[in-house]
């Protein structure tokens, strides 16, 4: 050719680049040795140059196939190449610029178009890896010794800044986000603001943030600058954040609108069924307790009670299947006792209604979907849902029979059958009901946890209990290896669990219970952001936060679910809290909910009355007793009874109420 270049040097090993035929080729020249250059050749395309040799190899970048791309290559002089391409970080285009050893290092284009400073390792053939910033958006690494990595990064700021990598610490960041709503209160029709505020404690820039939030069902999607939107789920991707730098975005959605005319304060009914086994000893059998007529049912336990004196423990007796019936209006247990005395086991399930069963004018059915299998399964395994909740979590072995270890994963079930093999299945709920009369209902749930230390020979009995106005219908336990879980009894709103210890140490149990809310029409909407990063986050427990919001039909907000009679001569009222969304006019009623002993009162009859204008903000209301309800209230003759405040339109919001 007719040009040459010379770049770097190492030894006796010159290397740089040549024109031939128009085209730059990297080059090799070993003055040991007096020549000639060695055509190092390209990547497939018309242009290479060589940066930097040592040890033999020769480092640098070279067009590809493709003719828009450049990457950083490496070549062995001693197994006489050819190239290797090193790829990117993601981008079209990079660079080697130093080479020690087994590490190159350059810098790479990303997805986004940023240039990266990247370490590739030839001795475990890749991929590069990104070495990050000092918080701009830029980098570069020149050269390499041991496990140091040096070059340049940009700054928060913007500036240049000489950059040293330490190679073998992962660089980290603590991203954390704090999630807010504008109104603590809404109403169908309003808009309502989310403001996801992202920090960063460091201690290095974390790259390629993602924000995420799904909005629950009863909100629409409205607006969110700089965001995307794919159905309910919003992603927004933040880009770099430096070290104890944030950022926030604002999400709106509007509260979804329910057909006004009826009401819409429907009930569930939970309950439970058992049945009882006595095993004699060496035998194996089976139960079923059973739903009442149209009931599902949504969770079940074998609860393992006793076994005869000095004839063995619970650890003898061991459960093979506890699961749904195959229609899922029971719950099946298959149990073998071990011992050499009788064994006491029983089996229950926790049935929940088909439809809602308030008595309104209207109900809506509860959806249900089918089984979600897995067979033959050994270890451990999830069964996810596609949509809605997962609920009746249940296994049945096929040998190896051992404790079941289970929890709730997201919208899954996970199963520990250690070394046992088992089929598993689960239901997946809808946390929307069945539509009727145009509208339809969300399901509200919950989830408590807790953690128990079970001492070396000892049965601990925790409890996990429902907030006001839910009950519990999915329980879960993981089990430290040697802990024999003892079933649970599923109480009306308290879940209680059993856990046996037969080991000489002392062992512990996590475990949970899914609530459902009774009641719909009036309830809270929660959701939950999320963010992600590139950058290692060591700290997770950060990463998550909601914010509730309670809606109401009428945009009307009953606070407390106690009433206060208030007597004042020959005056009676009632006292309530209550909070309204804007000014509105309202009138707002307490009606018995079943017949009054010793009255010709019954259900639906209103106790006391007032109208009144309420404006922004919580109140303090009185309501008149009636003539009929005055003397119920003065004798203490109702204790429950249905708050009731309706607009001029009709829309109506409902609370089931105690009298003090």
């Amino acid at each position: 050719g007719t040009d040459s270049f010379a770049e770097g040097v190492s030894g006796d090993v010159v290397v740089g680049s040549f024109i031939v035929s128009g085209q730059f080729h990297a080059f090799a020249y070993d003055l040991g040795a007096g020549g000639p250059m060695t055509d190092l050749g390209t990547l497939g395309g018309t242009f290479g140059v060589a940066n930097e040799a040592s040890g033999g190899i020769v480092v640098g970048y070279s067009d590809t196939a493709a003719s828009s791309q450049r990457h950083a290559f490496a070549y062995d002089l001693g197994t006489g190449g050819p190239m290797t391409d090193l790829g990117t970080l993601g981008g079209t285009s990079s660079q080697a610029l130093g080479v020690s050893g087994d590490l190159v290092v350059g810098y790479a284009f990303t997805a986004p178009g940023q240039a990266r400073a990247f370490v590739y390792d030839l001795g475990t053939g890749g991929p590069m890896t990104d070495l990050g910033t000092l918080g701009g958006t830029t980098s570069s690494a020149h050269g390499v010794s041991g496990d140091l990595v040096v070059g340049y990064s940009t700054t928060v700021s913007g500036q240049n800044h000489a950059t040293v990598w330490r190679l073998g610490v992962t660089p980290a960041a603590d991203l954390a986000v704090t999630k807010a709503v504008d109104r603590p209160l809404g109403e169908p029709g309003q808009i309502v603001a989310y403001t996801l505020r992202v920090t960063n404690a460091g201690p290095t820039a974390a790259g390629s943030v993602t924000v995420t939030d799904t909005l629950p069902a009863g909100l629409s999607f409205h607006s969110a600058p700089g965001c995307g939107h794919a159905g309910q789920t919003v992603t927004c991707d933040l880009g770099t954040v430096p070290a104890a730098g944030e950022v926030s975005v604002t999400i709106r959605a509007v509260v979804d609108p329910v057909v006004p005319g009826a009401s819409h304060s429907h009930q569930l009914e939970v309950t439970k069924v058992e049945s009882h086994l006595s095993i004699p000893p060496g035998q194996t059998m089976t139960a079923t307790a059973t739903c009442p007529t149209g009931y599902n049912a949504v969770d079940g336990s074998v609860r393992l009670d006793q076994v005869d004196q000095d004839t063995g423990t619970l650890a003898n007796v061991i459960v093979l299947a506890s699961k749904a019936t195959a229609d899922g209006h029971g719950w099946t247990g298959t149990v073998r006792n071990t011992s050499t005395g009788q064994a006491q086991v029983k089996v229950n399930t926790v049935c929940l209604s088909p439809t809602t069963t308030s008595g309104e004018s209207h109900t809506h059915d509860v959806n249900l979907g089918g089984f979600v299998t897995a067979e033959n399964v050994t270890g451990t395994h999830t069964l996810t849902c596609p949509t809605g909740v997962p609920v009746a979590p249940g296994f049945a072995f096929d040998s190896g029979a051992v404790p079941v270890s289970t929890a709730r994963v997201g919208s899954g079930w996970g199963f520990d059958v250690g070394t046992g093999v088992a089929d598993l299945s689960i239901r997946c709920m809808s946390t929307r009901l069945g539509s009727t009369g145009g509208h339809s209902h969300d399901l509200v749930t919950t989830h408590l946890t807790g953690t128990a230390s079970v001492p070396a020979g000892g049965t601990v009995e925790p409890a996990l209990t429902c907030p006001v106005g839910f009950k519990g219908i999915t329980a879960w336990a993981a089990l430290d290896a040697g802990l024999v879980p003892l079933g649970t009894d599923p109480q009306p709103i308290t879940r209680l669990f059993r856990f046996y210890n037969p080991t000489s140490s002392d062992l512990n149990a996590d475990y949970g219970l899914g609530c459902l809310g009774l009641r719909t029409g009036n309830g809270t909407l929660t959701n939950t952001a999320t963010v992600t990063a590139a950058t290692p986050d060591p700290d997770l427990t950060n990463n998550t936060d909601t914010a509730t919001m309670a809606v109401t039909l009428t945009g009307v907000h009953i606070t407390s679910p106690r009433v206060r009679i208030v007597s004042t001569g020959n005056r009676t009222s009632v006292k309530t809290h209550l909070a309204s969304t804007r000014t509105r006019l309202v009138t707002i009623k307490l009606v018995a909910l079943g017949p009054l002993a010793g009255t010709s009162l019954g259900r639906g009859d209103v106790l006391a009355r007032t109208t009144t204008r309420l404006t922004t903000g919580a109140h303090p209301v009185r309501l008149s007793a009636t003539r009929a309800g005055t003397p119920v209230l003065r004798r203490h003759q109702v204790h429950t009874a249905k708050l009731v405040v309706i607009t001029p339109a009709g829309v109506r919001t409902t609370r089931e109420v105690t009298i003090k």
